[in-house]
Order: structure tokens, then sequence, then C-alpha cells
């Protein structure tokens, strides 16, 4: 297993790793990455929608075709995508996300599925909160229910979760299940 990391949402990074990866056999390829932050009315909309495009979609697609082209074989794709693709957009928290998450796994489904004949699957992950930078800051934004109240403990409200796993927590924890 190879894992590589770096800033996805630059195109000139993703084709290195592109190249990179066009030189190996590749059974299955993770695609996780950046989340849109939270809606914020003092960046202008038309900047926080190409951000949140540039990470919910283009960079999801240009890794999975860059991954796809020329190969042969089948390719088991995972796409980490969020469990606020699931939920209503109207006032949610993660607005960007929740809005164009769930039209990148339909476009995402749709690459899969036409070289489905070759055995290629695809599994998409929708987490409800990770133990992330930008989990940690958007938990810095909700109020506390006392001076004691944790970061950590306010997510978990939240998001009603008892855990908030670490992203290789969550990885591992989704590969276990999916062997078993």
């Amino acid at each position: 297993m190879t894992c590589r990391s770096g800033d996805l949402l630059n195109s000139r990074f993703r084709i290195k790793l592109l190249t990179e990866l066009a030189k190996k056999q590749v059974a299955s390829v993770f695609i996780g990455g950046p989340t849109p932050p939270p809606f914020d009315p003092r960046v202008p909309a038309w900047v926080a929608a190409r951000q949140a495009t540039e990470a919910c979609i283009v960079y999801p697609v240009h890794m999975l075709e860059g991954v796809l082209q020329g190969k042969a074989s089948s390719v088991e794709v995972i796409f980490l995508s969020s469990s606020a693709a699931q939920e209503e957009p109207e006032e949610h928290p993660f607005f960007w996300s929740a809005t164009i998450r769930p039209t990148a796994e339909t476009i995402l489904q749709a690459l899969v599925h036409q070289r489905s004949e070759l055995g290629t699957t695809i599994a998409v992950w929708r987490p409800k909160v990770v133990d992330t930078e930008l989990a940690r800051k958007y938990g810095s934004s909700l109020p506390p229910c006392d001076k004691n109240d944790s970061l950590t403990n306010r997510l978990k409200r939240q998001f009603n979760v008892s855990l908030i796993p670490t992203p290789k927590e969550y990885v591992m924890r989704r590969m276990r299940c999916r062997d078993e």
C-alpha cells in the first residue's frame, strides 16, 4: 500500500501524482480530501461556490479519471463524501458540502458505472464528523454548555455521535468492516 498526501486542490500536484500512479498497478484508490469550510456570509457566494466545486467535484473527478485511464483491470474506488450529502442544505452549517457533494457522488458513480464491465466498483463513505482541523475550528464556534465544556463534547452533541475518530481511525474502522 502506498499513501501520498499533498495539496489535492493544486492541479499540478494532481498531475504529478497521476503520472506516478500511471506507472503502477492500481487495485484500489481512496479519494478523500478537503471539505468546503462552513458557510460564511462574509465570503462572496461565487467564491465559496468555486472553492467548494473544486474540492468536491473537480479534484475527485480528475483523480478518478486519471487513475482509471488506460487501466484494463478492475479498480476498487472509495470516495470519502460527507453525511451532509444526505441532509437538507438549507441552513446547514456545511451548506456547500450539503449542496455539492450529492452531485459529486452522482458524477463519480456514473463514471465508475461506465467501467463496471471491467469489475470497477465504488463505495461512498459518509462520515458525520472526523477529528480534523476544520472540525475543531467548527467546534470552537459552537456555544459551550458550561465553562468546562470541551470542543469534543460540543462536536459530539452537534453531530449526535458518541465517538469522533481521527481520519486514520475512521478509515481503519471502515476497512475492517468492509473486510469482515
